[in-house]
């Protein structure tokens, strides 16, 4: 009888663990596990269990958030998976169908470290998100392993990383919204063979930059998403070169506090040329 109860209760325990689990966003390649003789190593990496349009509307107390304060989905992705250079060389990354439509993303080899940040031209909703396939060519026998880390951003521009933000509640009321977290499952590799791969390789691919533009009436539009932990936005760098450039930078906020903050800069005849351009790297702050 004894062991019969303590049986139920494991059982309970393990899937009340599951649930629980099931809240956390999960980062993670496949696969998680894998061996190979030389041939070249795939791993796809995925984004699981995003929380669906406005699911994230109630404080921690129990109350009901205001309307523009609901959060969910997955605005931008920054990813990292530092690899052995000795055992494992790069040779090249593929974004997913999906991701390859988005205007705004990167990805780098350097030094050991893998990284690539996307920001998704719409906030996107589906469970799960397949941001594309990292190779790797095996180089040296020896067991090793890919660590994963990064952070993914809500439609409101908070990362998923177990925080709490300060936020409205329907009755006119603040209240403080807890984010679920993120795990992230690296991968275990076991290299029995070199491999002879000598094809091409492509090691950094960014946005492209605009190209060469002519005329007085030229907007560019550069989305940001801050994060509501922490609200301040950091714009790295914007080149500018044009005969008396007349630039309009207007701060907007769309969520639930009311647009107060207009910038109007005007600047005349600062740089040469005739050339308008602008670089823009952001990274999920």
């Amino acid at each position: 009888m004894n062991k019969y109860i303590f049986f139920s209760i494991f059982l309970m325990f393990l899937m009340f663990s599951e649930n629980f689990a099931s809240d956390n966003l999960i980062l993670k390649l496949t696969p998680e596990e894998t061996k190979t003789d030389g041939e070249l190593l795939y791993f796809n990496i995925t984004v699981e269990n995003i929380p669906p349009e406005n699911s994230l509307d109630e404080g921690y107390d129990g109350s009901n958030l205001a309307e523009y304060e609901k959060d969910g989905g997955c605005a931008a992705v920054d990813v990292f998976i530092n690899y052995s250079t000795d055992i494992l060389g790069p040779v090249e990354f593929n974004w997913s169908e999906t991701c390859m439509e988005m205007d705004w993303k990167e990805y780098q080899f350097e030094d050991g470290e893998f990284y690539l940040s996307i920001t998704f031209d719409e906030t996107l909703y589906d469970d799960s998100l397949l941001i594309g396939t990292v190779v790797f060519n095996p180089i040296a026998e020896s067991a090793t392993e890919l660590e994963l880390s990064g952070c993914l951003a809500s439609n409101l521009g908070s990362q998923y990383n177990g925080g709490k933000r300060t936020a409205d509640t329907d009755d006119e009321r603040t209240t403080r919204v807890e984010y679920p977290e993120t795990e992230f499952y690296g991968s275990e590799i076991k290299v029995n063979g070199v491999g002879s791969y000598e094809g091409s390789t492509s090691l950094e691919g960014t946005f492209e930059e605009t190209p060469e533009v002519t005329g007085s009436n030229v907007v560019y539009n550069i989305n940001v998403i801050p994060n509501q932990q922490e609200p301040e936005v950091i714009v790295k760098k914007v080149d500018v070169e044009e005969i008396s450039p007349n630039i309009t930078v207007i701060v907007q906020n769309d969520g639930g506090i009311n647009p107060v903050l207009l910038i109007s800069i005007f600047l005349g005849s600062i740089l040469s040329g005739a050339v308008f351009g602008s670089v823009f790297r952001g990274r999920i702050l």
